[in-house]
């Protein structure tokens, strides 16, 4: 049964957007997702970088039979859980499946290694580009995002979008020990009579957006293992996703990004309180 809060509305407007000066954003994550693709030719996949290899030289093949996570190329240990939820489940790459003995096909590739601590992924599903830390401003990531599509639609030739995504993995590092609805007002609640304690918490709740029609926000959170004494890590994952049926040269996709943008903002915003703004201000 679904389960309606009070109010549906939200605090912030994009015209009220916050700037902080130590973002927490560990990867940002922005997906055009597509129809499957008659015939497509995957090796032709890696022609998307052209012109791009001093940015991104590295080239890593994906297959399927795994995960390519983002986080795991910051070194990040996350629980199982969390590991499997912070990445786009397209696969891993052939070199592991090589070693591990796994078959696999190959179904696109994975570009990075560069110096901006980026990459991007192009399959037979559609384009993702994913920005690790430090994250700088969505006006940079919305521009290259514009640019590998079209380079993408040059190659891979799809014919429909079938979803937009647009995802933000947080690491807040907070005072340890305290309350964790000091800091954050989307958290799990203890029942009186228990020990009012947490070492670990796994937690996810899904959302949909009724202003925009079949959209759904997917929030996941849990501990980290902290850096240092004093600190309890907490990772905040707000993924945003809108299902679509339009055309693949429609430049409708734009507006509804800067929508989802604008609805992120208003979702942290709304999830963190005062004592969270100053330790990232």
């Amino acid at each position: 049964m679904p389960v309606a809060n009070a109010s549906e509305s939200l605090p912030i407007s994009s015209a009220g957007r916050r700037h902080y000066a130590h973002a927490p954003v560990l990867e940002a994550v922005i997906e055009i997702r597509v129809a499957p693709i008659d015939s497509l030719d995957i090796g032709g996949l890696a022609a998307v970088r052209a012109g791009l290899e001093s940015e991104y030289p590295h080239v890593t093949p994906l297959v399927t039979g795994g995960i390519s996570v983002g986080l795991a190329d910051l070194g990040v240990d996350v629980t199982g859980a969390i590991l499997l939820s912070a990445g786009i489940r397209i696969g891993v790459d052939a070199s592991n499946a090589a070693r591990e003995g796994e078959s696999s096909e190959r179904i696109g590739y994975k570009f990075g290694g560069g110096p901006n601590a980026d990459f991007f992924q192009t399959t037979g599903l559609g384009l993702s580009y994913h920005k690790l830390t430090p994250y700088t401003h969505w006006e940079a990531c919305r521009a290259r995002v514009e640019e590998l599509w079209s380079r993408y639609r040059q190659w891979a030739k799809p014919v429909r979008i079938a979803r937009l995504g647009l995802r933000y993995v947080n690491r807040l590092e907070l005072p340890a020990p305290g309350e964790l609805t000091d800091y954050l007002l989307t958290a799990p609640r203890i029942a009186p009579g228990l020990p009012q304690v947490m070492s670990s918490y796994l937690m996810q709740i899904s959302i949909p957006q009724p202003d925009m029609p079949g959209a759904v926000l997917n929030v996941r959170q849990g501990i980290l293992p902290a850096e240092r004494a004093g600190v309890a890590s907490i990772v905040v994952d707000h993924d945003l996703t809108q299902p679509l049926d339009i055309s693949a040269n429609s430049e409708e996709i734009w507006p509804m990004f800067e929508r989802m943008h604008e609805r992120q903002d208003q979702i942290f915003e709304a999830t963190i309180t005062d004592r969270t703004r100053e330790l990232i201000s």
